[in-house]
C-alpha cells in the first residue's frame, strides 16, 4: 500500500479519468480543485446530500474527517463514529475504500436515527472519491452516496 501523501499527490492526475455521473469525460481539475485535493486529510466537512437527496435541515448533519494515519473520524447525525479507509490507484480515478464504521450508541429522534443509518450505509458503500467545485463527492461505482461541503471555519 502506497503512503497518504504518495497516494494524494496522484489524485490530480487520477482525476482525469474521472466522469463522475457524466457520461462524458470529467475535465482536468482546476488549481482549486488541485489544492482540495491535497488537503483532503485534516480538513472536516459537513455532509450535505445521502443518495441525492438534501440533509433534514431539522437534523443535525453528520460530519467526516481523514486523518493521515488511514482513519475517519466524525458525526452520523448523532453518534461519534470512525472508520478505517485506505487510498488506493484505479483506472477510473482516485479510489477510495471504508472499513466497518464504529460508533458511540446513543439513541435520537426518528429523524436523525433515518439519517444516521442512510449515512452509514452510504459510507460502506464508497469506493471511489472527487472534489467538483470545492465539493467532497463519495461515488459507489457511477452513483453519487454522499456530498459534503467543506466546514466552515
Amino acid at each position: 500500500m502506497r503512503s497518504i501523501p504518495t497516494i494524494l499527490a496522484l489524485i490530480p492526475a487520477a482525476l482525469l479519468f474521472v466522469g463522475g455521473c457524466q457520461s462524458t469525460p470529467a475535465p482536468a481539475p482546476s488549481p482549486e480543485e488541485r489544492l482540495a485535493l491535497n488537503s483532503l486529510v485534516d480538513t472536516d466537512w459537513v455532509c450535505a446530500e445521502i443518495q441525492g437527496a438534501p440533509v433534514d435541515a431539522k437534523v443535525s448533519a453528520p460530519t467526516l474527517r481523514f486523518d493521515d494515519e488511514g482513519r475517519a473520524t466524525g458525526s452520523t447525525a448523532v453518534n461519534r463514529s470512525n472508520a478505517p479507509y485506505q487510498f488506493s490507484d484505479r483506472a477510473e480515478g482516485f479510489g477510495l475504500r471504508f472499513g466497518l464504521v464504529i460508533s458511540t450508541r446513543m439513541a435520537g429522534d426518528e429523524a436523525s436515527m433515518r439519517v444516521e443509518s442512510s449515512f452509514t450505509k452510504a459510507l460502506e458503500s464508497v469506493d471511489l472519491a472527487t472534489i467538483e467545485g470545492g465539493r467532497l463527492k463519495l461515488w459507489n461505482g457511477k452513483v453519487c452516496v454522499l456530498a459534503f461541503n467543506r466546514a466552515k471555519e
